[in-house]
């Protein structure tokens, strides 16, 4: 865990953890704004973060990870060029879509060929996908409305359908990360 972030302690990654791994939903903040998120094996919590935003589930989720060895059998064996290009730090929070095996939930695809995956740069999100693996995450918001971008607002608006709206801050408001397709480089959003 990152030391020099002084708004989390092991204490409260220990509490996150627990959380995700009993089912439940997470508030926290990433990179631009702040994100719903559960684990994405469990059906149930996925189908609840749907319903709490009142999204379509056929749109599908981005997972974020903090290391690309945590991209496990969801995803088809990719090059070592794709590898490469997954691994390079952008300054842009940059999400990547990626054929998705067979084996991927259609909870997590939308019935789509593709999985997103965005290797997170914040501290929190990292130190949550370092003890956990991959996680959901989408922009905590009702659906069409703007994400929050506070720790308040998620509070105000999303504590009594979450398990926990952990500390923390969005790194830099901005809109949601840029989306490219890994396999034509085709930007898709941003």
């Amino acid at each position: 865990m990152n030391n020099t972030q002084s708004y989390f302690s092991y204490w409260h990654l220990k509490k996150a953890v627990n959380f995700l791994r009993q089912g439940g939903v997470l508030a926290y903040p990433t990179e631009t704004v702040w994100g719903l998120g559960c684990l994405p094996f469990y059906q149930n919590s996925v189908e609840r973060i749907f319903a709490i935003k009142g999204r379509n589930a056929n749109k599908g989720l981005i997972l974020v990870a903090s290391n690309i060895q945590q991209l496990n059998h969801w995803f088809l064996p990719l090059s070592k060029q794709e590898l490469n290009q997954l691994s390079e730090r952008t300054t842009v929070p940059t999400s990547y879509l990626i054929p998705a095996s067979a084996s991927a939930p259609h909870w997590l695809t939308g019935g789509k060929p593709n999985l997103a995956v965005r290797f997170s740069s914040h501290p929190w999100v990292k130190a949550l996908c370092d003890e956990v693996g991959l996680l959901v995450s989408t922009s905590c918001n009702k659906s069409g409305y703007q994400a929050k971008t506070t720790r308040q607002a998620c509070v105000a608006h999303f504590q009594q359908q979450v398990e926990w709206v952990t500390p923390g801050k969005a790194l830099q408001i901005a809109p949601a990360s840029r989306l490219i397709e890994l396999k034509t480089g085709k930007i898709l959003r941003g």
